[in-house]
């Protein structure tokens, strides 16, 4: 279950890109209600074409939503690959599973008007695990550096965020 699928280098910034958002928007919604992170996201379309560019490839390789504990050591192996042969980004079907099922969880949280804050927060965190230990290491220093600045639901104003599309065009 360790084979290698090759990923668009612009997926990959975007799937981190929109889990990142993902993270912090969930992290500052402890203010709010949640039916407010539930109303920003049904306005972020672009956030939704890469939760579905990514779920639709793991269906495509009939691959199921299952979380994997992983090690973020596979992500260093990734990115010597890439920096020594090339910029193809490669990703294990477990990191795939994984990802499909944080996706596909958070997408279930947003259809629940209630959700448990604590699995709330354990989703949260998978998630801030998986693109800091897994996908981080196969995008450049710049491209995290542009990552790390996306805007998020309930930010401080005095901060300087990019909005998804700039992040991904380079």
């Amino acid at each position: 279950m360790n084979d290698k699928v090759i990923i668009d280098y612009k997926c990959l910034i975007g799937v981190s890109a929109c889990l990142r958002q993902v993270d912090l928007s969930i992290d500052r919604c402890r203010w709010t209600s949640w039916n407010e992170l539930r109303t920003f996201y049904k306005e972020r379309t672009e956030v939704e074409y890469y939760f579905y560019f990514f779920i639709e490839m793991c269906q495509k390789l009939m691959l199921y939503p299952q979380y994997h504990e992983l090690s973020g050591n596979a992500g260093r192996f990734n990115y010597l690959l890439s920096s020594v042969f090339g910029q193809k980004s490669f990703i294990t079907t477990a990191e795939l599973e994984t990802g499909y099922y944080l996706l596909d969880e958070f997408n279930g949280l947003l259809r629940n008007e209630f959700p448990d804050p604590k699995y709330v927060e354990i989703i949260r965190l998978r998630m801030a695990g998986y693109y800091t230990g897994i996908l981080f290491p196969k995008l450049r220093r710049k491209d995290i550096n542009k990552v790390l600045k996306i805007e998020h639901y309930l930010q401080n104003e005095s901060l300087a965020t990019l909005p998804l599309s700039k992040i991904i065009a380079g």
